[in-house]
C-alpha cells in the first residue's frame, strides 16, 4: 500500500504540474486582444474629450499612456477588446462609418 500511495501522489503531481502549465499557456492566451487604435494625443484633456464622444456613441473606449521616444507622455484612445482580429476588424468598419479619424486594428496586451 505504501507504493501505492506513493504511485498515486506521483501521478497527482504529474497531473497538478500539467495542469499548472496548461492553465499558464491559457492565461498567456488571454492576456494578448486586439482593440481598435482610434486616436492618439499629446494631451490628456483631449484624449478624454475624445473618449466622451466615443462613449456617447456607445463604443467602448479607454485610455492608454506611453512615454514616446522624445521622452514625452502620449495618450492612445482605444475602442473594444477582442480575442480575434475578425471581431476587431468587424467594429473598426463600424467605427470608420461613424468616425473620420483614422483608425485601425491593434494588439495589445
Amino acid at each position: 500500500t505504501r507504493d501505492k500511495k506513493k504511485t498515486l501522489n506521483k501521478a497527482v503531481d504529474t497531473q497538478s504540474s500539467a495542469q499548472l502549465e496548461k492553465e499558464k499557456s491559457n492565461s498567456k492566451l488571454v492576456e494578448k486582444y486586439y482593440s481598435i487604435q482610434a486616436g492618439m494625443f499629446s494631451n490628456e484633456v483631449n484624449a478624454n474629450s475624445f473618449i466622451e464622444k466615443l462613449s456617447a456613441k456607445k463604443y467602448d473606449a479607454y485610455l492608454v499612456g506611453f512615454e514616446s521616444s522624445a521622452g514625452g507622455t502620449k495618450y492612445n484612445v482605444r475602442v473594444g477588446k477582442f480575442e480575434s482580429r475578425e471581431a476587431a476588424s468587424e467594429l473598426l468598419d463600424k467605427f470608420q462609418k461613424s468616425f473620420s479619424s483614422p483608425a485601425y486594428v491593434v494588439i495589445t496586451q
